[in-house]
């Protein structure tokens, strides 16, 4: 488990060193598009960055935000657009990488059938 906080950590802060709100803006996008990409490494950092004068902390908060919204505009607009079919063949084939297996997917699914949108705030 060290090692892959520590692999986030070290590659999440070089490229918001590097990149800046860029970087802000697609590591959280990318979050909210189910991308499992912490934005509590991101954003603190990022804030981290703003408090010491090297970012700008309003345009951090902005560009958080904006990256937030479009990566839920994203996944979104991919489960309506795309369809379920979808949703399966990206798990299929990149499961091992957004850290979800099929079987998990249609437990879920299951999940929401029985219990309807009360099982979103769980």
């Amino acid at each position: 488990m060290e090692a892959i906080t520590s692999f986030f950590v070290d590659n999440l802060t070089s490229l918001i060193s590097t990149y800046g709100v860029w970087a802000v803006f697609v590591l959280m996008t990318a979050e909210s598009a189910l991308i499992p990409i912490p934005s509590e490494i991101t954003m603190p950092f990022a804030g981290f960055l703003a408090g010491r004068g090297i970012l700008d902390f309003w345009l951090v908060v902005f560009i958080g935000a904006l990256g937030n919204l479009s990566g839920s505009l994203l996944a979104y607009w991919l489960g309506y657009t795309k369809g379920e079919e979808w949703v399966k063949f990206a798990i299929r084939k990149w499961g091992k990488w957004l850290l979800m297996r099929e079987e998990e997917y249609d437990k879920a699914k299951a999940w929401y059938i029985k219990y309807g949108q009360a099982v979103t705030f769980t």
